[in-house]
């Protein structure tokens, strides 16, 4: 008996009925192979890693005028342009920390950085962003940035700096921002 050339058991009476026509035909009946034909393995693309999309060029900072919490048009934009940007990073956490300068008793610019980072993460959650994604410190004049006593500096110390850490756990590099950057005029 023929074994099946195409190893299905329904197929049989089709092959026999084959190699009888082929006999009338004289064409010799197919030759059957001892061992199954098997398909070549599909050949499969390398598969190539993704490079995932990276937050860059957010902002560090945003400042603060003197005495006050809060937030300038300056600081506003700032924040705007940084809700665009995070909005497409779900998984990122954003860490708050308010900070003044100097000037002042320990308890006070403790309530003063309260109320800026206050400012600054209902400000970000008015625009959309989870309050799960944040955590916030008051640290008042703990952290000063620069101990000079000059306008400038005195400014870049009233701030709400950000720190963003992705899902991995790894801290996302920012840039120093200071286009809104508020110095007092001297009084006269």
């Amino acid at each position: 008996a023929n074994s099946p050339v195409l190893g299905a058991p329904s197929c049989a009476a089709w092959e026999q009925r084959a190699a009888s026509i082929a006999s009338t035909l004289r064409v010799p009946p197919p030759v059957v192979a001892s061992t199954p034909v098997t398909a070549p393995a599909p050949v499969v693309a390398p598969v190539l890693p993704v490079t995932p999309k990276v937050l860059r060029a957010v902002p560090s900072r945003v400042h603060f005028a003197y005495d006050k919490s809060l937030l300038a048009p300056a600081s506003r934009g700032v924040l705007d342009a940084l809700v665009d940007s995070l909005t497409a990073y779900p998984d990122v956490k954003i860490f708050l920390e308010g900070h003044t300068d100097p000037r002042g008793s320990v308890e006070y610019n403790i309530g003063l950085s309260k109320r800026r980072v206050t400012a600054v993460h209902d400000y970000l959650i008015s625009k959309g962003l989870s309050a799960a994604r944040f955590t916030t410190a008051a640290l008042g004049k703990s952290q000063l940035e620069t101990a000079s006593s000059g306008l400038r500096d005195l400014a870049r110390n009233r701030r709400v700096t950000l720190r963003y850490v992705g899902p991995d756990g790894r801290e996302i590099p920012t840039i120093v921002q200071l286009d809104d950057l508020q110095i007092e005029q001297r009084k006269r």
